[in-house]
This record gives structure tokens, sequence and C-alpha cells, in this order.
């Protein structure tokens, strides 16, 4: 099995301006704009090669992410091409090029291949310190609408259930294959208690919720949730300090000739 992977890189281009003083007294100073680039990685302990143009950069490494890489460029370059290799066999994991080099840029490099994210985007999150957890849904769910809203409440059973109006966190139409935003929550209320979240999912077009339907069949009038922490986090357990990747998927469940989705996690990952 391939090693599950993360590797955040940041590419940070800092504007900066330089001065060179003419050889001849009374002759006009040069100004000359450079550009200041900075690349970081922030994950598991995975070396990737980092080149600016076809000239090699250096190497980060997910595990020190304070290490970094720096170099200067003229501003004056028509690009920046800007690629990413693997250290061990020199295969390329992403390149990209960034035209009329002006300013401030800020690049963000997501490498998790086992959970199918090699792209550029502002998906970076600091790790949680031990007092929060972090967690990111995957939408794995075969709604025919192909996008669900995800949810965040607050429970006071574990998880199992929870209370429409102690909700904490919702993202709407999250589309078939898509990674919600990372929701930071603390672990302890201000009291110093324990906080026990559930989560949900319902179809974005339709606000079917299968789990929901099943219990108002059987007369239960309660909302089911996905148990994120506490005692009931059991397939989706968040731990505190660590970045978790969660997939919802639906099965479905047949009584007395009726049949309903029901939701479920599945932790994929945790950093």
């Amino acid at each position: 099995m391939k090693p599950i992977i993360r590797i955040i890189c940041s590419l940070f281009l800092l504007g900066c301006v330089v001065s060179f003083t003419a050889c001849k007294k009374g002759e006009a100073v040069e100004t000359i704009k450079l550009t200041a680039i900075s690349v970081g990685a922030n994950g598991e302990d995975i070396p990737l090669d980092v080149y600016v143009n076809g000239k090699k950069l250096g190497s980060v490494n997910g595990i020190n992410p304070v290490l970094r890489q720096q170099s200067i460029v003229p501003q004056t370059l028509d690009s920046l091409r800007i690629s990413y290799n693997r250290h061990d066999d020199g295969a390329l994991v992403r390149d990209t090029v960034i035209k009329q080099v002006k300013g401030d840029v800020y690049l963000d490099l997501q490498y998790m291949p086992s959970l199918n994210i090699v792209q550029f985007g502002s998906l970076q999150i600091d790790r949680p310190s031990n007092d929060s957890i972090a967690v990111s849904f995957l939408n794995d769910v075969n709604f025919e609408s192909k996008k669900i809203t995800v949810q965040i409440f607050i429970s006071h059973d574990g998880g199992f259930t929870y209370d429409p109006s102690e909700k904490v966190f919702e993202q709407k139409d999250l589309a078939f294959g898509a990674y919600s935003n990372f929701v930071k929550l603390p672990v302890r209320d201000a009291n110093g208690q324990l906080i026990d979240y559930a989560a949900n999912f319902i179809d974005s077009e339709t606000g079917y919720d299968g789990t929901r339907a099943y219990y108002l069949s059987i007369g239960l009038d309660m909302y089911g949730g996905l148990p994120l922490n506490g005692n009931g986090g059991i397939d989706a357990q968040c731990n505190p300090g660590k970045l978790t990747y969660i997939r919802f998927y639906v099965e479905p469940y047949t009584e007395n000739g009726q049949t309903y989705q029901l939701q479920y996690p599945k932790k994929l990952l945790e950093l």
C-alpha cells in the first residue's frame, strides 16, 4: 500500500527593492526590484525537491515546517515556473507558471495521493493546539444532487444525537468527491467540561436526511448524529492536536418495505 502523504508547500514571493550606487560620483542611482522566494512544507516526513525555472532551489520536508529554502530573482522576469518533484525518484508532482512577477504571491501545494489530492489551492491550515480538534469531510455520498450540506452540532450523549439549535458549523453545497473546509473546534467549554460533537449531512437540494427519516418512521422524533469525539467517536474519532480527514458515505437499510439511506462517517487520515 502506498504511504499516505500530506505535503503543504508554501511559496512566498516578497517584493523588495535593492539600490546599487553608480561608480561615478553624481550619477543617478539605479534601482532594481527583486522578488524573494521562500518555500516551505508542512506534513509528513516526505521530501520534495523544488525547482525554479529549471534550477533546483532545494528540498523541503514536511516533518520540519521551520526548514525553508530561499532565493532571490529579479522582478523583470517574464514568468516563474515552479515545480515540485519527488526527491526519491525525481518524478514531477505538480508545477505551475507564475506570470508577470510583481508584488507578493502566496501558493499552496497540497499533496495527498492516497486521498487523490494533488493540487494547488488555499487548503492550508495549521495543526490545532492540544485544546482543539480540526476536521475536514469528503463527500462520498450518492445522493441524486451529488451535493451535501455538512453540519456539526454540540451533543450531550457522546455525539449520537443533537439539537438543531446547537449548530456550530455548516458548509453548503459540498460537491461529490470534494473535501470541506477545515473546521477547528474547542475540546472543552468555558467551565473546563469536555464538549461532544455530532456531525451530520443532508442533500443540499432536497434536504433529505436518511437517518432522521428512519427515526421518524419508527416513532422517534430525534436527530441522529455521527460522533466526532468523546465516547461515541469510534469510526471517526477526532483527537486533539491533530488534523482529521473523514469520509461521509451512505448505506441503504430496508425495514418494513421502506429503504433508507443511512449516514456513516469513516476516518481516512489523521496527521
